[in-house]
C-alpha cells in the first residue's frame, strides 16, 4: 500500500473502467528503457487506474542521483521525437521532480525521481489516453470514500499483489474544519488514531469500509488521503 501512496500525486481525472487497456509492463519496458545504474524493474501490481486513467507503473532503484536521470530520459524524448514537459510544468501535479512525454497513438510516459540516501527510487509509468479519452464521456467512477459537497476525489486503484484503494483531495477548508465535518456526520464512526506534527490520522467506517484517513494543511486549505483498509482493489 505504500507503494500506492508515491504515485497518488501523478495524475487527477473522472473516468471509469470498462475496455481492456493497452497499457502493460511489455510496453511500459519498450518505451522506457532502464535508467542509468538502474537495477530490475518492480512493477505496481498487475493493472493500475489513476482517477479512470489506466496505466503500468514500475519503479527501478538506482544509485544515481535524480538530475542524471531526469536527463537522461530528457535527452531519451528528444531523440525519439516525443514531445516532452519538464520539472516546473509538473510540479503543478507531483511534488517530487518528473518528466511527462506524448507518444503517438495516445500514450503518454511519465518518469518521477524521488531522491533517497544513497540513490534515487524511479517511478516509471506509461498511460492509455486513447482509452482514457474515452472513459471521460461515461460515467465517473464512486471512489467509495464520502467527500464533503463541491470537491472532486481522485481515485487510484492497484489490483494485484500489494494493491489497493487511495483516494485523495484538497479542499479550501482547514484541517480542522475538515475534521469536524466528517465527526458530524459519521459520529463514533469517525475517530482520531495518531497524531503527528504535520498530520492527524483518523479511521471511517462507511457502509461497511474502513478507510485510514490522513488531513494534513496545505496552502489555501487542506489535503486528504484515505487509504481501504482489509482488501484490495476489486
Amino acid at each position: 500500500m505504500n507503494r500506492a501512496l508515491v504515485i497518488v500525486p501523478l495524475l487527477s481525472a473522472l473516468a471509469s473502467a470498462q475496455a481492456p487497456s493497452r497499457a502493460n509492463r511489455a510496453l511500459l519496458e519498450s518505451v522506457l528503457p532502464m535508467p542509468p545504474g538502474g537495477a530490475a524493474l518492480i512493477p505496481f501490481g498487475e493493472k493500475t487506474d489513476v482517477s479512470g486513467v489506466p496505466m503500468m507503473v514500475g519503479v527501478v532503484e538506482t544509485t544515481r542521483d535524480g538530475a542524471e536521470v531526469l536527463e537522461f530520459y530528457a535527452k531519451l524524448f528528444d531523440a525519439r521525437g516525443w514531445p516532452w514537459s519538464g520539472i516546473k510544468q509538473n510540479l503543478a501535479a507531483s511534488p517530487w521532480p518528473s518528466l511527462s512525454a506524448t507518444l503517438p497513438d495516445d500514450l503518454q510516459a511519465t518518469v518521477m525521481v524521488l531522491e533517497r540516501e544513497g540513490g534515487t527510487s524511479v517511478v516509471l509509468s506509461v498511460s492509455d489516453m486513447r482509452l482514457f479519452y474515452e472513459r471521460v464521456a461515461k460515467k465517473a467512477p464512486d471512489p467509495g470514500f464520502p467527500s464533503p459537497p463541491n470537491v472532486k476525489p481522485s481515485l487510484l486503484e492497484i489490483q494485484g499483489e500489494g494493491g489497493g484503494r487511495v483516494v485523495t483531495f484538497s479542499s479550501t477548508m482547514t484541517p480542522v474544519a475538515l475534521e469536524q465535518f466528517y465527526a458530524k456526520r459519521f459520529g463514533a464512526n469517525w475517530g482520531q488514531v495518531l497524531e503527528q506534527q504535520h498530520a492527524r490520522h483518523f479511521e471511517l467506517t462507511n457502509s461497511g469500509k474502513r478507510w485510514r484517513v490522513r488531513i494534513q494543511s496545505r496552502e489555501g486549505g487542506s489535503q486528504l488521503s484515505a487509504i481501504q483498509l482489509g482488501g484490495g482493489a476489486q
